[in-house]
């Protein structure tokens, strides 16, 4: 894929990374009974998006 000069193909990639992995995640939630380990799959998708968007930073 060619990147544009100021990188917003790159950035809208990342992006869709990012919403996959929210998406993943609320669809795991959506089909469990017992949500006592709901906020812990949210904090480790959030944790996952941050870890991406980080490692893209550099």
């Amino acid at each position: 894929m060619a990147f544009g000069r100021d990188g917003s193909e790159l950035e809208i990639s990342v992006l869709d990374m990012q919403v996959r992995l929210m998406e993943r995640a609320l669809e795991h939630i959506t089909r469990m009974r017992d949500l006592s380990k709901a906020p812990e799959i949210a904090k480790k998708a959030l944790d996952e998006a941050r870890e991406i968007s980080k490692r893209l930073e550099r």
